[in-house]
Formats: structure tokens, sequence, C-alpha cells
């Protein structure tokens, strides 16, 4: 991995550590206890380890995520919302709709008024048939009785 040769090369090496010794005109010297704070290489292979560990865990984070995104396509988007209506747009719809009926009732009430009037006026013109039916039999009665008393000599 490019990481941990990178940290190898971050370590001081013996000659480094004479170079800085004469730069700066220094007696400098290691001593255990620095050593032992050093990584050392199983060190650096346990961190490799457990990189590797990391990048399997996101490629494993990455696979979810693509699963996601296939699921993704399943759901509505903005633009597929857009094309429902809307709570304004149905009271828009319904006072339309409400301003619709009205004017096809107005119309249907309208006739109906029309079509009751005719038949009012032609039951009260029933009755006044009626009525002149009675008397015209009332009278025919009394005639027939009359013509019968005329043509019956007693």
């Amino acid at each position: 991995m490019g990481n941990t040769n990178q940290q190898f090369e971050l370590l001081a090496i013996k000659q480094d550590l004479a170079e800085f010794r004469q730069e700066n005109n220094e007696l400098f010297l290691a001593i255990k206890q620095d050593l032992d704070r050093m990584a050392t290489k199983d060190d650096l292979q346990g961190v490799k380890d457990d990189l590797q560990g990391v990048k399997d865990d996101l490629q494993g984070v990455k696979d979810d995520l693509q699963g996601v995104k296939k699921d993704l396509h399943r759901f509505a988007t903005k633009d597929d919302l857009l094309a429902f209506a809307t709570k304004d747009d149905m009271e828009h719809f319904r006072d339309e709709l409400k301003e619709e009926i009205h004017q096809t009732f107005d119309v249907l009430i309208t006739g109906q008024d029309k079509i009751v009037k005719i038949l009012m006026d032609q039951k009260a013109e029933n009755a006044a048939n009626q009525s002149a039916h009675g008397r015209f039999q009332t009278t025919l009665d009394t005639h027939e009785r009359r013509i019968g008393v005329l043509e019956n000599p007693v």
C-alpha cells in the first residue's frame, strides 16, 4: 500500500541520524525507550491489515449505497409529484364543478317549472271541463225527464 511505504520512508534510518548529528553539532543517540516507541514492521503490518478491513467495510457501504440508489428510482420524484393535483387545484376544480352543476340545474329547474306550469294549467282546465260536463249532464238529465213527461201522456 502507498500509505505503508510512506510511513516507512518517514522513519529515521541510521544514516539520517548521523547527518542530523553532524548538522546540529550535537551528540544524538537514540535510547532504547525511543526505539521501543517506534513502530515495528509487525505494527505496520497490523495497520495495513486494519486499513484493508476499513477498505472492505467501505466497499460494503458502497455496495449498500448502490442498492439504495437503485431503490430510489422506484420513488416518485419532484417532477412526478407535479403531475398530481394539489389541495388548491382540487378546491379550484370543486368550485368550477359546483358552478357547472348550478348552471345545469338552473336549466333543468327552469324546464321543470315550464312543465309544472303546463300540468297545473291542464289540471285547472280539466277541473273546469269536469264542472262544465257536470252542468251539462244535469241539464241533459233535466231535459230527458221533461221530454219523458211530455212523451208519456198520463
